[in-house]
């Protein structure tokens, strides 16, 4: 999608007023590598996985599932799962 998004600057609709200069269209080697990097903070380095408390489920009476807390990554987590994916799912190019 990112590709589709920024691959060429004559696809699709500008704001009105912006101005030409400020247009950027993007190879897929950066795309891809920003995506990778991306992913990298996101997933292994957030800091809110910060936590004193052991990785494991919540448990609660209620069973809510709470944007708010119920949802907690685990400080050990790897960003290598979705980095082997973005890797294996991109079209052939020349790096």
């Amino acid at each position: 999608m990112a590709w589709q998004a920024w691959r060429d600057v004559d696809r699709g609709i500008w704001p009105e007023g912006f101005p030409a200069e400020g247009k950027t269209q993007y190879e897929l080697p950066a795309i891809a590598h920003w995506l990778e990097n991306f992913l990298q903070r996101f997933f292994a380095l957030s800091q809110f996985k910060r936590s004193a408390i052991p990785n494991g489920p919540k448990v609660s009476s209620a069973g809510a599932l709470s944007p708010r807390g119920d949802w907690r990554a685990p400080s050990d987590a790897t960003a290598q799962v979705w980095v082997d994916e973005l890797r294996n799912n991109l079209p052939p190019f020349d790096p």
